[in-house]
């Protein structure tokens, strides 16, 4: 009489019930299958890489030329591509501004691919800066003056989609050079024959610009009475403060036979006209100067 009225196990309960629904049973072993512990295993699949911007960055400014009518510079560039794929350079635009005066601005065209996880450099030389147009341009702007500078570069690559504007920056400063004043202060006779004569000359050299110059070297011809009557270099590596002078010394060898009618002037006590064309190559902290 006590079976009677016993429950089921929960063992017996779940065999009745896989009997009623054989559904049931077919799908507690799947669970089993693909379960463990009660916890399901799920597969996930990774999703497309992040795509992450490239960066720019200006490592050097550089002037290969430098005189009386212009400046050319070179910059250095620097890109990063973080990703997994190449970038592909196209362009590059770059703006030379000075307290919002337009020094230079050109687009050069120069295809690069940048490869995966990689820093390119690239050398870009620009267009010569004309300091005719800035003095015409600026009236504010005089010769011996140094000049603040930005340059500003957006490189434009293939993948515009992906890709936002880039941008970079970098300070320097840009000379407008003005030639160097000379003046004849004495000229002492070393010796005088009617085959050579020597003379000393002493010139004072004035730099009137806004930064310091060393001499390295001057290419000289002594024009008398419109006859060239000597030609020579000298190397006196000196150094010119800003906005001062210094007295340099020259030799100058002359022979009389080359003064042509000139001799007869000096000769008859009549004088001559005595002309010295000067050529200055100087070091500065922008480079080398041809003045």
């Amino acid at each position: 009489m006590a079976d009677m009225y016993r429950l089921p196990s929960r063992r017996e309960t779940w065999r009745r019930s896989d009997q009623r629904d054989p559904t049931r049973r077919q799908g507690s072993l799947l669970q089993g299958l693909f379960s463990s512990s009660g916890v399901e295993n799920r597969q996930v699949f990774p999703g497309p890489p992040k795509f992450e911007s490239p960066s720019v960055q200006i490592t050097s400014l550089m002037y290969t030329l430098i005189n009386l009518d212009r400046a050319e510079m070179e910059i250095q560039l620097e890109m990063n591509n973080p990703n997994r794929v190449n970038c592909n350079l196209s362009s590059i635009d770059i703006v030379v501004e000075s307290n919002d005066r337009k020094i230079l601005k050109t687009k050069h065209e120069r295809e690069l691919t940048i490869r995966p996880n990689l820093t390119e450099s690239l050398k870009v030389t620009l267009p010569a800066i004309e300091y005719k147009t800035i003095l015409s341009s600026y009236p504010d702007v005089k010769r011996g003056q140094v000049l603040s500078y930005t340059v500003k570069v957006s490189p434009a690559f293939k993948e515009t989609s992906t890709i936002p504007k880039l941008t970079a920056e970098k300070s320097g400063e840009l000379p407008i050079p003005l030639e160097p004043r000379f003046h004849v202060k004495k000229l002492n006779t070393d010796q005088v024959s009617v085959d050579q004569c020597s003379v000393r000359l002493q010139m004072k050299v004035e730099n009137k610009n806004n930064f310091d110059i060393t001499v390295l070297k001057n290419d000289y011809e002594v024009v008398l009475s419109g006859n060239k009557v000597m030609k020579a270099s000298a190397t006196p590596n000196i150094v010119i403060k800003s906005n001062e002078s210094r007295t340099v010394e020259f030799p100058v060898s002359l022979w009389p036979k080359e003064f042509g009618a000139a001799l007869w002037n000096i000769l008859r006590g009549r004088g001559c006209g005595l002309n010295i064309h000067w050529t200055m190559e100087a070091d500065t902290l922008y480079g080398r100067m041809h003045l």
